[in-house]
Formats: C-alpha cells, structure tokens, sequence
C-alpha cells in the first residue's frame, strides 16, 4: 500500500504512461526518497527491497484493474475512468 500513491503519480507525471525503470525514478524524485531508502537490500538473495515493493504495488493496480500492462515489459499505463 505504502507505494500504490507514488506510483499513480509518478505516471501521471509521465503522462499517464512509462516504463517501470521511469516509474521507479519519478517516485525516488517526487518522495525525496535517499540513497539508503532506494538501495536497501533484504532476505538471503538480497532483493532491492525498494524496486520489489513498487513491482508488487504495480502488480497489485494492474490486478485491480487501476492499471494496464497489456505491453508486457514495454510500458504501464493508467486506465481512464479511475
């Protein structure tokens, strides 16, 4: 939940559409977010814990019909009428 806000409005900032690399920026810049916040790592296989949660906060908008990916890995875009 935490990244679901960030995310809509970084892609309205791109206007309505980007890749998730430029999705991940926008938010590190409209949050402010610091270099510890942006490279933190967890668990044995030392996932980025930050790029993790917003591909499940993607993943989630998409499942809930918030978002659309239907150009698997290309782009995201923000569905109209939500």
């Amino acid at each position: 939940l935490r990244w679901f806000k960030p995310l809509i409005q970084a892609l309205r900032d791109l206007g309505g559409s980007g890749t998730p690399a430029e999705a991940r920026a926008k938010i590190v810049e409209n949050e402010q977010l610091s270099d510890e916040e942006v490279n933190a790592i967890r668990g044995k296989n030392n996932v980025n814990k930050f790029e993790n949660e917003v591909a499940f906060a993607r993943q989630d908008l998409v499942n809930g019909g918030y978002l659309d990916n239907s150009v698997h890995g290309i782009r995201v875009f923000m569905v109209s009428g939500r």
